[in-house]
């Protein structure tokens, strides 16, 4: 590989790096506001489940896309 080569390839790492925090700070705020959603006091069964379905697919998503192993864990709120 030539230095020309590298020196235009070299400037592509750090905007991948950004891309991929971007995707993870947009979906950890996803799974917050569903997370928060969930905490409502008086919020009905069906909801819940909407909600949890939710959140298992945006779980899902992110181990398969993102490679974030971190959500493999159960959350708290599906041990209700």
């Amino acid at each position: 590989m030539t230095i020309a080569a590298v020196g235009t390839l070299f400037p592509a790492i750090p905007l991948a790096i950004v891309a991929l925090n971007f995707r993870y700070t947009s979906l950890a705020g996803l799974m917050r506001n569903i997370s928060s959603q969930m905490e409502v006091p008086k919020i009905d069964q069906s909801r819940q489940t909407i909600l949890n379905k939710e959140l298992s697919v945006v779980r899902k998503w992110c181990c398969q896309r993102v490679g974030l192993r971190y959500f493999d864990a159960p959350l708290p709120m599906e041990m209700h």
